[in-house]
């Protein structure tokens, strides 16, 4: 739970409570003891435990690419950079293939890729 919290940047006492209402019992210190949450069926609960063991999995996946992907866009920029300061490339670009130059623009002028 610690990490997840350290790498969501949220260390609020709800989004805690909510970490520890969507462990697995099998997780916790005590798993004989039952969860009791008011206003929230057994049945509810457990899906939410799913969804949950979904979501982190989910993040963790994010978190283990998110460098990768940030040194793909960087070595992306690095090439485009000169490309799009070429006017024949933008004017064929322009003429044949609007929708990437639009993107390769974007691409270009993201001012941070945080």
């Amino acid at each position: 739970m610690a990490e997840i919290m350290v790498a969501a940047g949220n260390y609020s006492v709800t989004y805690a409570r909510a970490l520890v209402m969507t462990t697995s019992r099998e997780q916790l210190v005590d798993p004989e003891s039952p969860k009791k949450i008011p206003g929230i069926h057994p049945d509810d609960l457990a899906r939410i435990e799913h969804e949950m063991r979904i979501q982190e999995k989910d993040f963790r996946m994010v978190d283990e690419t998110y460098n990768e992907h940030v040194m793909a866009l960087t070595i992306a920029r690095g090439y485009l950079r000169p490309l799009l300061e070429n006017g024949r490339v933008v004017r064929f670009l322009s003429q044949n293939f609007r929708e990437f130059l639009f993107e390769f623009q974007r691409i270009i002028e993201a001012a941070n890729l945080e």
